[in-house]
């Protein structure tokens, strides 16, 4: 059983925990009061695996130098990936998935969007339809929108040309050197408000 206290009870208290009671409980009760209860971290099954750099580079054959290029990375940020421990940092795991997604089979999707106030069709494989949704989520806007705003500033010949560059300059960016300022200042000089 999980017992609330505020600040103030544990400072009272002095930070006491019961030993005997904590290393009492079995995996089968933790994950019980888990289920119990919602605030509590998520089942660590459904928690999306983190994706190290050396693994998605090695699948997708390449070199330390090629993968720096292609993500537009110095070499040594690469290798410090490789030493250490892949950042945690969620734009970089969404970037590391889809690149780990690419060899997948790239079975197109079509999906209605409101673009402009018409409605239309846009064919992109899933693994794009992902990362839209997960740029849409982390600027606060609808899909609509943001498909809305690539639209009006793209200069490829196809929306669906203008949406796969965006997604990968939006990713690039944010894992660039200094690229988070960079990419919150050009998403909130795109995007309305």
């Amino acid at each position: 059983m999980i017992v609330r206290k505020t600040l103030k009870q544990a400072n009272v208290e002095g930070g006491y925990i019961d030993r005997e009671k904590f290393e009492s409980f079995t995996d089968a009760d933790i994950e019980r009061m888990i289920d119990e209860d919602p605030d509590l971290a998520p089942r660590t099954e459904t928690l999306v695996p983190l994706l190290e750099a050396r693994d998605v580079r090695k699948k997708l054959g390449l070199t330390q130098q090629k993968f720096a290029k292609k993500l537009g990375v110095p070499l040594a940020i690469v290798r410090v990936w490789e030493r250490d421990e892949t950042p945690v940092d969620p734009v970089l795991q969404a970037l590391l998935r889809i690149l780990d997604r690419i060899p997948e089979s790239t079975t197109l999707v079509i999906h209605n969007v409101v673009v402009g106030g018409h409605r239309t069709s846009v064919r992109l494989e899933p693994v794009m339809w992902d990362a839209l949704h997960d740029i849409a989520r982390r600027l606060r806007v609808t899909t609509h929108d943001l498909v809305t705003e690539i639209d009006r500033e793209r200069t490829e010949s196809s929306l669906t040309s203008a949406i796969r560059v965006y997604i990968v300059d939006f990713y690039h960016t944010a894992v660039s050197p200094g690229g988070r300022r960079q990419a919150r200042a050009v998403q909130s000089a795109r995007l309305p408000s």
